[in-house]
């Protein structure tokens, strides 16, 4: 009782229950902890949490079924750590099985102890967030979709994508919800924030995704090409999420001529070299992708390595830049240990990248671009910094992939906290 004298209470006193169902009490803060109180009969439980939120924590009267609680939370943590991705699906299949007033109170549950966790990187996710928020975004022209005949195939079942209630769209600087209806939309919020807490990650840090590529995509000199393949479909997915996800496959997307032709119609004014001919019109076109790639899928992967766990990896599309070479850091890894230098500030490495990248090309098809030197030279003079802090780049590193997957097995424990152990 003394000890529990010196923590600041931030909530109400509840009045005590006895019921068949556990209700979370308190929650407490001090400047190294978070402690969670239930109680169940007679019986309390006590979860702590490492580090001070610095947001207020309202009330929680939040209820919790008694036969989960009997789960033990210290568990759950190293089973979700084998393997996160495939434990974070096998919860969702769980999690679609129970009815719609269930999963609301679930996720209802899981964002409220959620609000309670702190740390240097959740609280700079919360400030971007927050300044998305007063930010109004005025509606773009979308235009036509157009589709051919033939489509690339389909999707492989096991690709593994970052699971999002809505997408950035590229060149329109835009953040779209996805679901056709509202209905969907909703099934989907409740979904994605559940498996994005088994993965390890707070319930909207899809929009953190959302956001940190809008500040990203900053060269302009793009948007017109980008709206082109984003105009053209293959069924549900834009033709450069096609290009991309099948370039150096067997299944690889070719360019139809009633694509080129709106390209030559869309695009002659800025090279006459694209109105030579079909097969000049088919090599700027694939130049002027090649380039684009290269400059968007670089700034997607720096995102999602500011957002995912160390042990969460990339979709399939952008395994390449987890991948490194002998003596060399991998772009993920240099992105996590710059973020790590930053205070742990996915801003600060965001305005890194734009503020020293080289511009893209005009047009596009005129010159390949290549987003590594500018980065290179940027974490290159970082180094200093990161030997001091812990005498080697590979001492840094490790730090850093601890903290980060401290914030992960922080967060995966809310599932216990709340009653829901996928299993």
């Amino acid at each position: 009782m003394v000890l529990l004298r010196k923590w600041r209470d931030r909530s109400a006193v509840l009045r005590r229950r006895r019921s068949r169902d556990c209700h979370i009490q308190k929650i407490l803060t001090s400047k190294a902890f978070t402690l969670v109180i239930r109680c169940l009969g007679p019986h309390v439980n006590i979860v702590i949490f490492p580090e001070r939120p610095t947001r207020e924590i309202k009330e929680s009267k939040v209820s919790i079924h008694r036969a989960a609680i009997l789960v033990g939370v210290a568990f759950l943590s190293p089973l979700l750590a084998q393997a996160p991705v495939v434990n974070a699906a096998r919860g969702v299949e769980q999690f679609a099985k129970k009815s719609a007033t269930v999963q609301k109170r679930l996720v209802s549950e899981l964002r409220e102890v959620a609000s309670a966790i702190g740390g240097d990187y959740h609280d700079a996710m919360r400030v971007v967030l927050a300044a998305a928020d007063e930010r109004k975004d005025v509606a773009g022209k979308v235009g036509k979709f157009k589709k051919p005949k033939k489509r690339a195939p389909k999707k492989a079942v096991d690709s593994w994508q970052m699971p999002t209630t809505l997408t950035y769209v590229y060149g329109r600087r835009l953040i779209e919800p996805e679901g056709r209806t509202k209905t969907q939309r909703l099934q989907l919020a409740r979904r994605v924030a559940v498996e994005l807490i088994l993965l390890g990650l707070m319930p909207d840090a899809d929009r953190l995704l959302a956001e940190l590529e809008r500040e990203l995509d900053s060269d302009r000199a793009a948007d017109q090409f980008a709206a082109f393949l984003e105009s053209w479909r293959n069924g549900d997915e834009s033709f450069y999420e096609a290009l991309d996800r099948t370039a150096g496959t067997e299944d690889s997307v070719f360019f139809y001529d009633v694509m080129l032709g709106d390209f030559v119609a869309g695009f002659a004014k800025k090279s006459k070299d694209i109105k030579k001919g079909l097969n000049a019109s088919h090599d700027a076109l694939h130049e002027g992708f090649l380039c684009y790639r290269q400059y968007r899928a670089f700034r997607e992967a720096v995102a999602l390595s500011l957002v995912l766990p160390p042990d969460v990896p990339l979709p399939q599309h952008l395994k390449r830049y987890e991948e490194k070479l002998t003596g060399s850091y991998s772009l993920r890894e240099q992105v996590l240990m710059t973020l790590a230098l930053h205070g742990f500030d996915p801003m600060a490495v965001v305005k890194l990248v734009t503020e020293n990248a080289d511009p893209l090309s005009n047009p596009l098809w005129g010159n390949r671009h290549d987003p590594y030197p500018a980065w290179t030279r940027s974490f290159e003079a970082a180094i200093p910094g990161m030997v001091e802090d812990a005498g080697s780049t590979d001492a840094f590193l490790k730090m850093g992939i601890e903290k980060r997957q401290s914030d992960a097995r922080k967060i995966r424990k809310i599932a216990g906290i709340v009653g829901f152990l996928p299993m």
